[in-house]
């Protein structure tokens, strides 16, 4: 298994398939790993740099804590396949769309 990277060294971690990236201990959006990584937005499932509805989306990150066992996001190391179920539990929903789209 690869080693954990801690909060505070995140803004000088490498990315690694399988590796944890611990978030941070304030209690809020702040805490989240990816944009200390990568340069997108903190929230849902899906994120990204740039806007939708103006075409300019130049990245996109896929994230999950992996900690809903109902929802059982995967990532096969061997073949680098990763399944992600979503976030949308409520039966019937449509798929939105960010708000500026």
């Amino acid at each position: 298994m690869a080693p954990v990277v801690e909060f505070g060294d995140l803004p000088h971690a490498d990315l690694v398939v399988d590796r944890t990236y611990r978030g941070g201990r304030a209690g809020n959006t702040g805490d989240d790993p990816i944009n200390r990584l990568v340069p997108v937005g903190n929230q849902g499932g899906f994120r990204f740099r740039g806007s939708v509805g103006q075409r300019t989306v130049r990245l996109v990150v896929l994230y999950t804590s992996g900690e809903d066992l109902d929802w059982p996001d995967e990532l096969d190391p061997s073949t680098g396949d990763f399944t992600y179920y979503g976030d949308n539990k409520k039966p019937g929903k449509g798929l939105s769309m960010p708000s500026e789209y």
